[in-house]
């Protein structure tokens, strides 16, 4: 809201942190805000849809209420229609509309991840229609609404490029090219940031080198590498990163199909983060109706324990995990994702194939 009060203002959202613009600062929003220091992190998309949200109605949620109904409604179209396509009961779309954490998180909490589902659910459903122009044009609208969901680019371009492997090389190229150009023609509303959208680099650089939440890998990683003399946070997040990368090949040369994949990619990416809020999982209950998964009905279930830290924060000043809750989380979500993995191999869907 803070950044859709800037825009209205005339004030580029990425140029400046909250406590520099003294003169802007009322006595609404600007005392909510929980780090006035640091620059916006939400990417071009994500903005415009805060500045028209504070056109409609100004410093009240209803705009933004407003909104996210309509991109859940089209979310909800576009599972509809994916449900269609690949011929699985339209009931199962009920595993999304009634999610106790989408209506918490969304409607509730007010978080611009459903811009990105939104984005996400049309972009598969073109995939899924062969329509490689608009597919990566909505990937790469989402890409603007949430920048994590690029990491869903290589799998594209590896589906589209053995999609018609009867066809000439250079004509799947030739396609192939054509869906970068579509997905990079997305990055337009850039323009309106000009050079200051430089700036939300510098933000997420600060947020994936010193922000840590709810993820009892760091927390295990971290005191391995300390028992051996390296009292480096950064040394926990690299090595994040490669188990990600390695799970990643593996999904990427499986034989699983499109949509199991990208189930996999994000659940995994999460898995492996260094901060997991329970907005965050939202994306894995986009993908429950579409390929049923015990380990995202779990986390997506268990998630909201993860708010006793904030309510223990509230009553003691004192940030920190709760330990039990974490390894309640990641024991039972190693097994189940284990079982839904074994369960993907064997039920796979050949026209999904990637």
């Amino acid at each position: 809201m803070w950044d859709g009060k800037m825009q209205s203002e005339g004030i580029n959202p990425f140029e400046f942190p909250p406590q520099e613009l003294a003169n802007h600062q009322d006595n609404v929003i600007y005392p909510k805000l929980t780090y006035p220091e640091i620059k916006t992190i939400y990417p071009p998309l994500a903005q415009v849809l805060f500045f028209l949200s504070y056109k409609l109605s100004g410093p009240n949620a209803f705009g933004l209420r407003l909104f996210y109904l309509l991109l859940d409604a089209g979310i909800i179209v576009f599972l509809f229609k994916i449900l269609l396509l690949i011929r699985i009961n339209t009931n199962y779309i009920f595993l999304y509309v009634l999610s106790p954490l989408v209506i918490f998180e969304f409607f509730i909490n007010l978080h611009i991840d459903i811009e990105l589902l939104f984005f996400l659910s049309g972009s598969i459903y073109f995939v899924l229609r062969n329509n490689i122009k608009i597919s990566f044009l909505f990937l790469g609208f989402s890409v603007m609404s949430k920048v994590y969901t690029l990491i869903f680019l290589p799998l594209y371009l590896l589906h589209f490029f053995r999609l018609n492997m009867n066809s000439d090389i250079s004509n799947r190229l030739k396609k192939i090219f054509t869906g970068i150009l579509f997905f990079v023609s997305s990055f337009a509303v850039i323009l309106f940031y000009q050079s200051h959208i430089i700036e939300i680099f510098y933000t997420m650089r600060n947020y994936m080198q010193n922000w840590y939440s709810n993820n009892l890998i760091y927390m295990i990683i971290n005191s391995a590498i300390g028992f051996f003399g390296i009292n480096n946070h950064q040394v926990t997040r690299i090595i994040l990163i490669f188990l990600f990368l390695i799970a990643y090949i593996f999904i990427l040369k499986s034989d699983f199909n499109f949509l199991q994949k990208l189930y996999l990619i994000s659940f995994f990416y999460l898995f492996f983060s260094h901060t997991v809020h329970p907005w965050y999982v939202t994306v894995l209950v986009l993908f429950i109706p579409v390929c049923f998964s015990y380990s995202a009905i779990f986390w997506s279930a268990v998630i909201g324990l993860t708010n006793l830290t904030v309510y223990f924060y509230l009553k003691d000043n004192v940030w920190g995990d709760c330990v039990p809750v974490l390894i309640t989380e990641y024991v039972v979500l190693a097994i189940l994702i284990i079982y839904d993995v074994r369960k993907f191999s064997s039920g796979l869907t050949p026209e999904l194939k990637t």
